[in-house]
């Protein structure tokens, strides 16, 4: 899984090799604020240019603004939160998206870990944050320059290390809690365990069709057919939630034990086995937890079954995105 919201850790090997002059970290990166929060500013339109918006007479200066929507006075004028969120779109808006719905998911995590009643083992989080600092260690160690972690994060980053290791001891928290979530969310829904066969061509599909009708083994076929074929998978996939998809579709329409397809989609022919349709998890935390701790240990989250998630959860809560569109003053397509 590509995570939730991923480990600050990953952000520091990123910006292990950054230029001086990169304004963005990359996506792995956390901001600690979430979207809305701030203020709208007063104003309306577009910011005026500099030059207009500076008086001739600096007695004749407004006070200071003053509050959460203003990151710098020049002059005695405010520069809005609004007016530095619009200059990143400008520049890196795929960025600046995949930060917003990091924060986001990050709150539909919590409230979703509220709503079991979660509980993390100790162990976990201990041996979680241990591994963390093992590996920011390691890439501060290969940056060299800096006598340790706290030196990188102050000198480097220019933040204050203690708030920064606070925010990467949340963060692991936050990312063990998803794969919980997650977790437990799939073991709860209605769900195939197949075998997939990835085809580039129909005439492919039908050859290997023909092999499996002969009598020859799913996983043995998905092992030289097909794209990712060799991986030692036997074309096993994560597993699919009932749903809209044309491959869910196939799925439940496929009894257990048996073939389905080919079937196209997008530009790939697909054959598939059910394998299982394994019972519903149901129950609080406290009777469902050590399955899904049990199921985490054989399994990390993959990103298949985080895709169906995140899928799920954005239909099943609300996310008003209106207050960050109006502090862009549209120029983010909604």
């Amino acid at each position: 899984m590509r995570g939730v919201t991923l480990l600050l850790a990953t952000g520091l090997a990123a910006a292990c090799g950054a230029t001086s002059n990169r304004s963005v970290g990359t996506a792995t990166d956390r901001e600690p604020s979430t979207p809305g929060t701030a203020s709208p500013s007063p104003q309306e339109g577009a910011t005026p240019p500099v030059a207009a918006a500076l008086p001739l007479d600096p007695e004749s200066a407004p006070p200071p603004a003053s509050g959460s929507d203003v990151v710098a006075l020049v002059a005695g004028q405010p520069v809005l939160v609004s007016e530095l969120l619009s200059a990143w779109v400008h520049r890196e808006s795929p960025t600046v998206r995949t930060y917003v719905e990091e924060l986001i998911l990050s709150r539909l995590v919590l409230l979703e870990a509220v709503r079991l009643g979660i509980e993390l083992p100790e162990s976990a989080l201990h041996e979680a944050l241990a591994d963390t600092q093992r590996r920011m260690e390691l890439d501060v160690k290969q940056t060299g320059g800096f006598s340790g972690v706290e030196d990188y994060v102050r000198r480097r980053l220019g933040l204050d290390p203690e708030r920064y290791l606070a925010e990467v001891r949340e963060q692991t928290a936050i990312d063990l809690l998803a794969s919980r979530v997650v977790r437990a969310w799939l073991l709860g829904s209605e769900r195939a365990e197949l075998r997939v066969i990835v085809i580039a061509t129909r005439e492919e599909a039908e050859a290997a069709q023909a092999a499996i009708e002969g009598g020859e083994d799913f996983a043995a076929v998905a092992e030289r057919t097909g794209v990712g074929a060799r991986d030692g998978s036997g074309g096993r996939v994560p597993p699919v939630v009932r749903g809209p998809t044309a491959l869910a579709r196939l799925a439940f329409a496929t009894p257990v034990g048996e073939v389905g397809g080919p079937m196209l989609e997008g530009e790939r022919w697909l054959i598939l086995r059910v394998d299982a349709r394994p019972p519903r998890l149901v129950g609080s935390w406290e009777e469902i937890g050590p399955q899904v701790e049990a199921s985490l240990a054989q399994r990390d989250i993959e990103d298949p079954e985080y895709w169906q998630w995140k899928a799920h959860i954005l239909e099943s809560h609300e996310v008003d995105m209106r207050p960050l569109l109006e502090l862009l003053g549209g120029q983010l397509a909604d």
